[in-house]
C-alpha cells in the first residue's frame, strides 16, 4: 500500500523482498542523514530550516489529506529523528505508522520547537531526565498507581509496574540514577507522606515512609513543590516559604532558609519550584497596592548559608496584569 504514496517529501518506497528468511524493504537514500543530527549545528542556515519545515508540513499534509482512492495515512512517529534529508536538504518524512491525526500535528510542533531551538526536546548530560505519567485519576475519577516514563530515543511511553500507593497530584523527580514519586493525595482529603522510589535496572518500587511529611489535606492543595540539583533534593514549603533539604540517611528534612519574601501563592499554586543545573530557580507573584509583579530568582546550594539567610539573585522582573504564575519549563540548564 505504502509504494501508492508518491510526494516529494515523502521517502519513497523502492521495492522489497520476501525470499526464503529475508524480508527487506528498500527506500530511496537520504544522503544528509536525520533533521536530529543538525539541530545544534551551523550547518543549516535559517532559511534552510524554514523550507525543512515546509516540506515536513507539505508531506505531513499529503498523508492526512491523500488523493484520489488512497487512504489517510497517520504517522504515530513524527520527530525529528524520521525527517530525513536528501543531498538538496530537502525534507522527507520517513518510517511510517498508525495512530491519530492530533497526534501526528502536535508532535510536528514539537518538531518546530526542536528547530528554532536548535536542540532535542528532552534529553540531558546524563541521559536520566524524562517525562513522566504517574498516578492521577481516571474518567470515572479513580485514583491510579500507574506510571509511565517516556523514552526519547524511541519515541514510546514505557509502561512501569503499578506502584504501591494510589495518587493523584505528586511530583516526580530523578535522583541518584532512580526515578521518584512523592507526595500527592490518595482521596479527596489524605495527602500521603510517604515516596515511591523505582530502580530502573530491577524495574521494582520500593516505597519510603515519611518521605514527605507535609500535611495539608487539601483536594485543592498543590503537588509537591521538589527539585533535585546535584542527586540532592530540595523542597519549597509554600506554608512557611522555606526551602528544605532531604537528608537520605534519616529520611528527613532540614531548614535551610527562607524566600526573598514571602511569596504569595494558592495552596502552593502560582509558586514554581525548578531545578536548573546546579542552581534553584523560584517563581513567585509579587504584589503591592498598584500592581503584581512576577519574580525570578536563583540560588546555588553551594553557596554559604548563614542564620538562615540564603543568597538570592534576582534574574529578572515583569510587571503584569495576572496574579497568578501557572507553570513553567526549564531548558538548557
Amino acid at each position: 500500500m505504502l509504494s501508492l504514496y508518491k510526494h516529494d517529501n515523502i521517502v519513497s518506497l523502492l521495492g522489497f523482498c520476501d525470499e526464503n528468511d529475508e524480508k527487506i524493504l528498500v527506500y530511496e537514500y537520504a544522503s544528509r542523514r536525520s533533521l536530529d543530527s543538525y539541530l545544534n549545528k551551523d550547518d543549516l542556515i535559517w532559511i534552510q530550516r524554514l523550507n525543512i519545515c515546509i516540506g515536513a508540513a507539505r508531506g505531513l499534509a499529503y498523508l492526512h489529506n491523500p488523493f484520489g482512492t488512497q487512504q489517510r495515512v497517520l504517522h504515530r512517529d513524527i520527530k525529528s529523528s524520521n525527517i530525513l534529508l536528501d543531498e538538496n536538504w530537502n525534507a522527507k518524512i520517513s518510517d511510517l505508522g498508525l495512530l491519530t491525526k492530533e497526534s501526528d500535528v502536535y508532535s510536528f510542533g514539537v518538531v518546530l520547537f526542536e528547530v528554532l531551538c536548535g536542540r532535542l526536546c528532552i534529553g540531558n548530560k546524563n541521559g536520566i531526565h524524562r517525562p513522566s505519567l504517574t498516578g492521577g485519576c481516571d474518567k470515572n475519577g479513580n485514583i491510579l498507581k500507574s506510571a509511565e516514563l517516556y523514552d526519547s530515543s524511541t519515541g514510546r511511553w514505557e509502561i512501569l509496574p503499578d506502584m504501591h500507593s494510589s495518587r493523584r497530584l505528586c511530583s516526580c523527580f530523578f535522583m541518584d540514577k532512580k526515578f521518584y514519586v512523592i507526595g500527592g493525595m490518595t482521596s479527596s482529603t489524605d495527602s500521603l507522606t510517604c515516596g515511591e522510589e523505582f530502580d530502573l535496572n530491577t524495574k521494582q518500587w520500593r516505597k519510603i515512609d515519611g518521605m514527605y511529611p507535609i500535611i495539608v489535606n487539601k483536594i485543592t492543595q498543590a503537588p509537591p513543590l521538589v527539585a533535585a540539583v546535584s542527586d540532592e533534593l530540595y523542597a519549597l514549603d509554600y506554608m512557611s516559604s522555606m526551602v528544605k533539604k532531604y537528608d537520605k540517611n534519616k529520611n528527613s528534612w532540614d531548614v535551610l532558609g527562607r524566600l526573598p519574601v514571602k511569596a504569595s501563592s494558592m495552596e502552593g499554586w502560582s509558586l514554581v519550584f525548578k531545578a536548573c543545573g546546579d542552581r534553584l530557580l523560584v517563581v513567585y507573584v509579587q504584589k503591592s497596592r498598584e500592581n503584581a509583579s512576577i519574580v525570578l530568582n536563583s540560588w546555588s546550594p553551594k553557596s554559604r548559608i548563614e542564620d538562615g539567610i540564603l543568597d538570592w539573585n534576582v534574574l529578572g522582573v515583569k510587571e503584569q496584569q495576572s496574579q497568578f504564575v501557572y507553570d513553567c519549563a526549564v531548558m538548557g540548564c
